[in-house]
């Protein structure tokens, strides 16, 4: 699963811009996106949220971590790389400009 879109932003949400908001009465949810309202998790606590967005060794940050290295082209095994997927992604873009 990508939480970002691009490189760029994966770039413009660095973890000290992430936040916590209420998104049901018993549910909060960790923002790491400003383009669009991306929870990456959902909690059933708003310190349970904190907590997930405040620890540099939280799943969360972790798996970002992963994904910008990721678009830094070091490939974690068992994922392609992200210049294949630009280039699968190109090709559909081109499909559906044709149909």
């Amino acid at each position: 699963m990508s939480h970002y879109a691009s490189p760029e932003e994966l770039r413009d949400n660095p973890p000290e811009t992430w936040r916590v908001e209420r998104l049901a009465p018993r549910r909060w949810g960790l923002i790491i996106s400003s383009s669009h309202m991306h929870s990456a998790e959902t909690f059933d606590t708003k310190r349970a949220a904190l907590a997930e967005r405040d620890d540099a060794t939280s799943y969360t940050r972790r798996a970002v971590e992963q994904e910008r290295r990721w678009y830094a082209g070091d490939t974690p095994n068992g994922w392609k790389s992200y210049e294949q997927c630009k280039a699968e992604w190109r090709r559909i873009d081109e499909k559906w400009r044709v149909a």
